[in-house]
């Protein structure tokens, strides 16, 4: 099951609906502070590639797939970012 890899902020909220909508749910409270990206770990098995998943970001972030390791996605503040918004990650099955 995906899980929160990586926080850079103060975890708030996080869970996974195996049973019906197979979304997997992130909050935070970003600090702009830490210079590392989130990552969400996310299983092939559950999500298959390349389009496998659809992701949804608020306050302004970014996702990438993790160069080193296709299971993660890295998620990024961007200078529209504020620091201390409450973070909202959801990411489905397709």
């Amino acid at each position: 099951r995906p899980y929160a890899y990586a926080i850079a902020g103060t975890p708030y909220l996080m869970f996974f609906d195996l049973n019906h909508t197979r979304c997997f749910t992130l909050q935070y409270i970003i600090d702009l502070t830490i210079n590392c990206p989130s990552q969400i770990y996310l299983p092939e098995m559950v999500y298959s590639r390349p389009n496998g998943y659809s992701i949804t970001l608020t306050c302004g972030l970014e996702s990438s797939v993790n160069l080193d390791d296709s299971n993660l996605i890295d998620i990024y503040t961007t200078n529209l970012t504020p620091n201390g918004c409450m973070k909202i990650v959801t990411m489905c099955s397709c």
